[in-house]
């Protein structure tokens, strides 16, 4: 009896995954740059419970059609490069292909896309679950493409014990978009966080939210580009409220408090 055997589509994606995946600032970051290769100059990351429960990258780039749309699902397929002479000139953030069949063999995940220039009316939408596709329709959307991951790792629940708090791994996406907006002055990012629905005791009730106002992190397109964060902290409070670092959730600005920690680059309010 043969004891060597090759490994099923699936196991070897969970398998890439673990590389690929280690946290939810790791998916954000594989559609981030995705969206960056893809000519974006808008994109939008939503984020409810620290990644566990959604991530959604939305942006304005040139979008799929149909096929590639179904192709971009399998293991090593890119637009990146065609030839192993390419690998010594890679202009682009990933080349690999493994990044979204990884991703989607561990979440519940949904890609909307439609070309930028193409002639269809319609764009392409494919559902997956656990990597194994559900359906495949055509959908109403704007030019570019949407990516949804929910339940991250739902069929690893040894990986999903080991996620972080949901402060923390909020903390880890917010820190790695900061650099990206840094990196890409002419790209507009914006950071939202979806807050689940608080649930009504009382159903005869009218329904009153509790204080849950978060305002975006926003980043401006084509603004200039911020000088070294260490030179800034130098200045006035007041000169390192740019833009590109502005994050709210119910706080005043009027009167600022900033705690600048050794060896980190974090503003503290």
């Amino acid at each position: 009896m043969n004891r060597i055997r090759l490994l099923p589509e699936q196991v070897a994606n969970q398998i890439a995954a673990g590389e690929v995946v280690e946290r939810p600032a790791s998916v954000v970051k594989e559609l981030v740059e995705n969206s960056l290769d893809a000519a974006a100059t808008r994109i939008t990351v939503e984020i409810q419970a620290g990644g566990r429960s959604l991530i959604r990258v939305t942006d304005d780039g040139l979008g799929m059609s149909r096929d590639d749309a179904l192709l971009c699902l399998e293991r090593h397929a890119t637009s990146k490069i065609q030839r192993a002479e390419d690998l010594s000139a890679v202009a682009t953030m990933g080349f690999r292909g493994e990044a979204l069949p990884s991703i989607a063999s561990v979440s519940r995940f949904v890609l909307t896309t439609r070309e930028r220039d193409g002639d269809a009316p319609e764009a392409t939408q494919v559902i997956i679950n656990g990597g194994k596709i559900v359906e495949v329709k055509a959908a109403g959307a704007a030019p570019g493409t949407s990516l949804e991951v929910r339940s991250l790792f739902f069929n690893l629940p040894a990986r999903r014990k080991f996620l972080r708090s949901e402060e923390t791994e909020f903390a880890h996406i917010q820190h790695y978009l900061t650099l990206a907006a840094l990196a890409h002055p002419e790209v507009a990012f914006t950071l939202t966080p979806v807050r689940a629905i608080p649930r009504c005791s009382n159903a005869s009730a009218p329904f009153k939210a509790a204080n849950t106002t978060c305002s975006p992190w926003i980043s401006p397109p084509k603004s200039p580009s911020l000088p070294n964060l260490k030179n800034r902290l130098r200045l006035p409070p007041s000169s390192i409220l740019h833009p590109h670092l502005s994050s709210a959730s119910g706080v005043s600005w009027a009167r600022p408090e900033f705690r600048v920690r050794p060896a980190r680059t974090s503003i503290f309010s």
